[in-house]
C-alpha cells in the first residue's frame, strides 16, 4: 500500500498504554509502530517516558494528542506545541496528530474533545491554525488538514445536507 496523504504507511500499529507497559518491554511485540497519547508524555518523567524512550528505540513511534484545539478560538498554546515538539523530537516520532475539534475556551483546557459548528469560518479558522501549527514544528507530518480549495477567499466547507436536500 502506498503513503496516504503524503505520509507514510507505518502498517499496523498498537496504542502504548499503561497496561501494556510491562509486556511491551519484556516481549517486545512483533506490531508495526505504537501510538503513544501525547500528552501521557508530556510533563512526566519517570517510568512512562522510560518506557516511551525504549519502545522508541526499537519500534517507529506516532504520538496523538487530545490538547491542541485546533478549531478552538483561542491563540494556539506554543508552551503546549513546544512540548509536543521537544517530544516528538526525542522519539523521533513518524507523524503527530491531532482531533479537529476544541478542548476549551479563555486558555481553561476541558479535557473533552468538544464538536465543532460546521461554518466556514470554523473551516478557515481551522485551516490557519493547522498552518501555524506546522510551520511552528517544522514538520510536515505535525499537523495537517486540507480543506476544499478555492481559486479566491478562505477554504470553504461543504453545505450539511439534510433530508430536505432529497
Amino acid at each position: 500500500m502506498g503513503d496516504r496523504f503524503g505520509l507514510p504507511d507505518l502498517g499496523v500499529g498498537v496504542g502504548l498504554r499503561t497496561v501494556h507497559f510491562g509486556h511491551v518491554l519484556s516481549k517486545e511485540p512483533d506490531v508495526d509502530f505504537f501510538e503513544a497519547i501525547t500528552e501521557n508524555f508530556l510533563d512526566t518523567g519517570g517510568r512512562p517516558r522510560h518506557v516511551l524512550d525504549r519502545v522508541a528505540e526499537r519500534y517507529p513511534v506516532v504520538l496523538h494528542g487530545v490538547s491542541m484545539s485546533i478549531g478552538g478560538t483561542d491563540p494556539l498554546d506554543f508552551d503546549y506545541l513546544g512540548k509536543v515538539k521537544a517530544l516528538a523530537a526525542r522519539v523521533k516520532a513518524r507523524v503527530v496528530s491531532d482531533h479537529l475539534c476544541f478542548t476549551g475556551v479563555s486558555g481553561r483546557n476541558t479535557h473533552d474533545l468538544l464538536p465543532l459548528p460546521y461554518t466556514e469560518e470554523t473551516c478557515a479558522t481551522s485551516s490557519r491554525a493547522s498552518g501555524r501549527s506546522r510551520r511552528f514544528s517544522s514538520s510536515r507530518s505535525f499537523s495537517r488538514i486540507r480543506p476544499p480549495t478555492s481559486n479566491s477567499g478562505p477554504p470553504r466547507c461543504p453545505r450539511p445536507r439534510s433530508s430536505r436536500d432529497s
